[in-house]
């Protein structure tokens, strides 16, 4: 008998249905619009890519993101660590960072700060089990499309990621 696959993983996270909470930064919650992939462009903002960047470093998380997105027609990489994120934005922008607030050495919140000084510049989208680690992006301004507590609700995440796509 096999075990679990990882398509029966993806779809138990998706099954999970956890609560969430999210903002925008300066113009507090704001229904996600579901939208949808087809027609959207980025072209306005300077950014032609259509990808997300997954920012995680649970090995296990960041890769069945990554695979929920790419089975939803999402182009993905993944990188481990905050200073990971920050070369691949510089070698290719993408449209989204999708990044865990807490990570060893440089967080998620040192991470958008960073991004916030890139030129084309990426929409953030944070994911976080601490909400009170969110409010100091917030607080110091900082451009935060999202923000997803933890474990993420695919769902939403989703909708998140189309939003920020059109």
């Amino acid at each position: 008998m096999m075990g679990p696959t990882i398509k029966d993983g993806i779809q138990r996270l998706i099954d999970m249905q956890p609560t969430f909470r999210w903002a925008t930064a300066g113009r507090g919650p704001v229904a996600p619009d579901p939208g949808s992939f087809a027609g959207s462009s980025n072209f306005a903002r300077g950014i032609t890519s259509r990808r997300v960047l997954v920012v995680d470093d649970d090995v296990i998380q960041g890769d069945q993101l990554a695979m929920f997105l790419q089975s939803q027609g999402v182009e993905v990489d993944v990188v481990r660590s905050g200073g990971a994120a920050i070369e691949s934005i510089e070698r290719d922008t993408p449209a989204i960072v999708l990044m865990d607030v807490k990570m060893p050495g440089m967080s998620g919140i040192d991470v958008a700060r960073h991004i916030v000084q890139t030129r084309p510049r990426p929409k953030v989208i944070l994911m976080s089990g601490f909400p009170e680690m969110v409010f100091d992006a917030h607080r110091d301004g900082d451009q935060i499309f999202a923000v997803i507590q933890k474990p993420v609700p695919l769902p939403q995440l989703l909708q998140f990621v189309r939003r920020a796509l059109n």
